[in-house]
């Protein structure tokens, strides 16, 4: 199975990331989703930290996943 370099952007940082081609379109959604759930805390709460932004939105992205 060929892999594929990404570059994908999560709160605005950039990683570098070699992924099965065939899972190339995940990750990229992926962290979309991340950023959307990132974006929404950002606009409903006081808070600016990135990090505390990640981890606010860690257990809604994990609740989501098992659905």
């Amino acid at each position: 199975m060929s892999k594929v370099a990404l570059k994908i952007n999560i709160a605005g940082r950039t990683y570098p990331l070699n992924v099965p081609e065939a899972e190339a379109d995940a990750v990229a959604a992926a962290a979309a989703e991340i950023n959307k759930a990132i974006e929404l805390l950002r606009k409903n709460y006081a808070v600016n930290d990135t990090q505390d932004l990640m981890a606010m939105s860690s257990p809604t992205i994990a609740y989501q996943s098992k659905s």
